[in-house]
């Protein structure tokens, strides 16, 4: 599919392509308000989204970092 259709919404690709992420959601997902290539975690931590080697993957995951647990942890670190 690459990354030409960019939106993020309900029936679009989710908002990182990788399903070991925490971000691997869609919009209208439990939890998740709103669309777009940001994300703001409960923590207040924002994230992107960008094309790396055609499939959108927030920045952790498209940067090598370990995506899950920092995303995770992120998540979880909220209170």
């Amino acid at each position: 599919m690459g990354c030409s259709n960019g939106t993020f919404a309900g029936d679009g690709p989710p908002f990182c392509a990788n399903p070991d992420c925490a971000l691997h959601v869609r919009a209208g997902d439990p939890g998740v308000e709103g669309f777009g290539n940001w994300a703001v975690l409960p923590s207040g931590l924002q994230v992107g989204r960008g094309c790396y080697g055609g499939r959108y993957l927030c920045d952790f995951c498209g940067m090598g970092r370990n995506a899950n647990s920092s995303a995770a942890q992120r998540l979880s670190n909220t209170g």
